[in-house]
């Protein structure tokens, strides 16, 4: 029985194919097998012969055996019409079809027909980014305004900057926020900005990821300027973190000016405008208590709230204690009591294994340290003689308010606002103090512990004592008023 169906569909008189029209190689494939099924099942290499005639070499194996077979299991469509052709008028033949010529017409017309366009491509995210910090607590509410101020930003691209005292988890809330809304954005990238060369090199792999420059390294082309071009024009939102800024100043040109994107800046300068600046804070007791119990696996949960207090909610600082706990077999209430000695919490602070960032406390606070006794010696100053105080509301302009003798180690900033606003303003580039008001000040009590760790035995009771006497002098004069 002969009968005939829509074009490009396949027709055998007298047998039947599968039904349907020939859509791709894949149902392409399956005419092709059901054929060679009515044909007996010849071989591959008597199929390769018939297709490839001009290709027989005595006492060798055909050439295209691997062709007919990708044919047939429909994972290649055939390149050459004609031995596609030729393979039908074969297999016809063999099965007793009527008009092989006619059939391998129809087969030829179904590869013509055939959509060659090439798949298309799954869109790839290019993303470099930090790993996830495990753990992270109490960030919930920081990712949640990060998300909240880029997408409500008026401008584009939307800039937020966070800032805040090393260790207090800028870079994770970063990163965080970056793993969770990464499907977001068709481009995600992390660049490290701890020094020009570093920014120079992130910025010239992204340009290198974005197709801008020349992988071979001879491209002398500004790499900022390659990449804002690219970012300019690119499809899709993108998101760049720029991480370890030391001032708004410093990265001005390096911000991409145009484009539908997102930019996170991480930096201890507080001092950036208002509409881009978000302070991070260090973590309450109770989340901070929260976290060394599930670090540690140590249920004490009295013991846990008195640390994370000692520590004041730092959140380096909690996970260099949870990894101190972890590797020595200590409790938390016997890190507790180590910390509480002078001598022991100098040594526990410097400690640097087993946080993710790769560094203790008094590791990543030790480049301010460093640059502010070479170019701020009366910062050093007056970070020491505010370190020998309670943390919190500290009268800096009152103890400092009138000259002192020929002997005292505050004399530079005694009586003399300017020098005492100068140190103020560098301790503030590292947010080593809070943002004085009202003449008073708060200084984080690790930064004390450090800085106090940093002197000997008979510097530190110098210092004490002059802050004693210069406490005692302020509340006289302050009883005097009165």
């Amino acid at each position: 029985m002969s009968h005939s169906v829509n074009e490009p569909t396949l027709w055998v008189p007298g047998r039947e194919l599968p039904s349907g029209a020939v859509h791709g190689k894949e149902s392409l494939g399956r005419y092709l097998a059901r054929l060679r099924e009515l044909a007996g099942q010849p071989t591959w290499d008597a199929m390769a012969r018939a297709a490839f005639p001009q290709a027989k070499v005595p006492g060798r194996r055909p050439r295209g055996v691997n062709s007919i077979r990708n044919w047939c299991a429909g994972r290649h469509a055939p390149a050459d019409p004609d031995a596609l052709a030729r393979l039908v008028r074969y297999l016809a033949k063999r099965a007793g079809l009527a008009d092989p010529q006619a059939l391998a017409a129809q087969f030829r017309q179904a590869l013509a027909a055939l959509d060659r366009t090439p798949p298309a491509q799954p869109q790839l995210t290019p993303i470099r980014l930090g790993t996830r910090l495990p753990g992270l607590t109490g960030r919930e509410d920081l990712i949640g305004q990060i998300a909240h101020r880029l997408a409500a930003a008026p401008l584009a691209p939307a800039i937020v900057a966070l800032t805040g005292i090393a260790g207090v988890g800028k870079t994770s809330a970063a990163v965080e926020y970056a793993h969770r809304y990464r499907h977001g954005y068709q481009l995600v990238w992390q660049i490290p900005a701890d020094g020009p060369g570093a920014l120079w090199s992130g910025f010239a792999q992204l340009a290198n990821i974005l197709g801008v420059r020349d992988r071979a390294g001879r491209d002398s082309t500004d790499p900022v300027l390659q990449v804002h071009t690219a970012l300019a024009t690119r499809p899709g939102r993108w998101l760049v973190i720029i991480d370890g800024v030391p001032e708004a100043a410093a990265i001005r040109h390096v911000i991409p000016p145009v484009g539908d994107g997102h930019v996170i800046v991480t930096s201890q300068h507080p001092l950036w405008p208002d509409e881009q600046a978000l302070p991070v804070p260090v973590l309450d007791a109770a989340t901070a208590a929260r976290y060394l119990t599930a670090a540690t696996k140590d249920p004490d949960a009295g013991a846990a709230r008195a640390l994370a207090e000692e520590l004041g909610g730092l959140p380096l600082a909690l996970e260099q204690a949870a990894a101190y706990i972890r590797a020595a077999g200590e409790s938390i209430g016997g890190y507790l009591a180590l910390f509480r000695d002078q001598d022991a919490r100098a040594a526990l602070l410097a400690e640097s294994g087993g946080t993710a960032y790769g560094k203790g406390v008094a590791a990543v606070w030790l480049v301010a340290f460093e640059h502010l006794a070479r170019h701020e010696p009366s910062a050093v100053t007056l970070l020491r003689l505010l370190s020998c105080y309670a943390p919190d509301a500290i009268p800096y302009r009152d103890l400092l308010a009138e000259p002192a003798g020929p002997g005292a180690q505050s004399r530079a900033l005694a009586g003399n606002p300017f020098e005492l606003n100068n140190a103020i303003i560098a301790l503030r580039r590292y947010s080593l103090l809070q943002q004085p008001a009202d003449g008073l000040t708060s200084v984080h009590r690790l930064v004390q512990a450090v800085t106090l760790g940093q002197l000997t035995d008979g510097e530190r009771a110098q210092w004490k004592a002059e802050a004693a006497e210069l406490m005692e002098r302020r509340n006289a004069a302050c009883v005097s008023v009165i």
